[in-house]
C-alpha cells in the first residue's frame, strides 16, 4: 500500500507524547500500535491515539520507525507485511523493521473508551489553561503543587510565589493535570470534550483522543489558595498597565534578583507611574513607565519578574493591577484581564 509520507509524519508526530524517552515507564512500551483503525501510543502515564485508514495491524519500536519514515525523501512509502515484519520502500531507499509483541495493545484498551460520551469543555478553557500555565515552574521547589487544578467553575495554579485563576462559566469536573500534560494539551488547536474514567482523563483533541494520568486531587491545596485569594483587600491602590509596562520587565530581568529558582524584580509606586527596576552584584537598570494610578500609596514591592513577562506576553487587552492589602499591609501585586487573574507575593527578606 503506498502511503504520503507527510501524513503518516503528522500523525506519528501527533501521537509522540505517549513515546517520549524520557516519560516510558516499562521496557516495551516505546511503540507505535497500528490496530483497529487507529494509531496509538503509550507509556503509562500518558496514552495518544488517532485515526488512520491503513490496512496493516501491527506494533513496531516508535524510536527507529519514526527514524526510518524521516530518512525516506520520496512523497510516497509502500509499506507492506511479511513474516512478522512491516517492510518500507520509498524510491531507491528500503528498509524493514519487525513486529513486537502486542501485549501493550490490551493496556491501551483500559485507558482507551471505545465509544466515551463526551462531556462538554466549557468555552474559555483552552485559554484558561493557557492562563495559568507556569511554564517556568521549579519541579524542585513545587512539586506538591505542580500543573493546573479545575474545580467546577475554576482553574488553579500556584507555585508558591504567584496564584492563578480564572473563571469557567460552565461547570467542570474535579481534577489536577500535571504541567507535562498541560504543556500537551496547550499544542492542540482544538479540545471539545472530556470524559474521567477511574484514574484517567481523557480529552477529544479533534480527532486525536488523548488520556492521562490523574494527580490525587484531594493532595491539591485548593482550599488554601482559595483562602489566599480571599484574604486579599484589593479596595486600594490600581491603576491600569500600558503597552510600555511589559519592554521594561524585560530590560529588568537583565539584573534580576536570583533566589530559590526564581527571578524577582522591584516595583516602585509613584503618583504618576511605575518605576520598575533591579539592582544586584552585576549590574541595575531602572526604567519609569509613566501610568494612571488612583488611591496612590509610595511603596516599593519585590515580585517575580519571570513569571511576570510570562503573564504580560499573553496580554490580550487591557490589563488592571490592583495591590493586595492583609492586615493593612501591601501584600501582593495583582493583574487582571477579563476572566483571569493572577496575585504575585511580595518577597520578605
Amino acid at each position: 500500500m503506498k502511503i504520503q509520507r507527510d501524513e503518516l509524519l503528522k500523525k506519528l508526530r501527533m501521537c509522540k507524547p505517549g513515546v517520549e524517552l524520557n516519560a516510558v515507564s516499562l521496557d516495551g512500551m516505546d511503540c507505535f500500535i497500528f490496530k483497529k483503525n487507529r494509531l496509538y501510543t503509550y507509556n503509562g502515564y500518558v496514552s495518544v491515539s488517532v485515526p488512520i485508514d491503513y490496512p496493516f495491524e501491527c506494533v513496531v519500536s516508535a524510536d527507529e520507525f519514526l527514524k526510518i519514515v524521516n530518512a525516506f525523501k520520496g512523497k510516497e512509502i509502500d509499506i507492506e507485511e511479511k513474516d512478522s515484519t512491516l517492510v518500507l520502500s520509498s524510491g531507491k531507499a528500503s528498509a524493514s523493521i519487525k513486529f513486537m509483541s502486542e501485549s501493550i495493545y490490551k493496556q491501551i484498551l483500559v485507558v482507551t473508551p471505545q465509544e466515551p460520551t463526551w462531556l462538554p469543555i466549557p468555552d474559555g478553557f483552552m485559554d484558561a489553561l493557557g492562563r495559568c500555565n507556569i511554564s517556568n515552574m521549579e519541579q524542585g521547589a513545587s512539586d506538591k503543587v505542580d500543573g493546573i487544578f479545575i474545580e467546577k467553575g475554576g482553574v488553579f495554579s500556584t507555585d508558591r510565589v504567584v496564584v492563578n485563576y480564572a473563571k469557567l462559566y460552565d461547570h467542570m469536573d474535579r481534577l489536577w493535570l500535571t504541567n507535562k500534560v498541560v504543556k500537551e494539551l496547550l499544542k492542540f488547536d482544538l479540545v471539545d470534550g472530556y470524559v474521567l474514567q477511574d484514574s484517567w482523563a481523557i480529552f477529544k483533541c479533534g480527532d486525536v483522543m488523548f488520556s492521562c494520568r490523574k494527580y490525587m486531587d484531594d493532595l491539591y491545596p485548593i482550599d488554601t489558595l482559595k483562602q489566599v485569594i480571599a484574604a486579599q483587600q484589593t479596595n486600594g491602590m490600581s491603576g491600569v498597565l500600558p503597552l510600555e509596562f511589559k519592554e521594561a520587565v524585560d530590560n529588568c530581568l537583565i539584573f534580576g534578583k536570583e533566589k530559590e529558582g526564581h527571578i524577582f524584580i522591584n516595583l516602585e509606586f509613584q503618583n504618576d507611574g511605575v518605576r520598575v527596576f533591579s539592582d544586584t552584584q552585576k549590574g541595575s537598570y531602572s526604567e519609569f513607565v509613566p501610568c494612571v494610578v488612583e488611591d496612590w500609596n509610595h511603596f516599593t514591592l519585590t515580585i517575580e519578574g519571570r513569571r511576570l513577562k510570562q503573564a504580560l506576553k499573553q496580554k490580550h487587552g487591557e490589563m488592571s493591577f490592583y495591590i493586595g492589602y492583609t492586615n493593612g499591609e501591601p501584600n501582593s501585586f495583582i493583574i487582571h484581564e477579563g476572566e483571569w487573574t493572577e496575585l504575585f507575593f511580595v518577597l520578605k527578606e
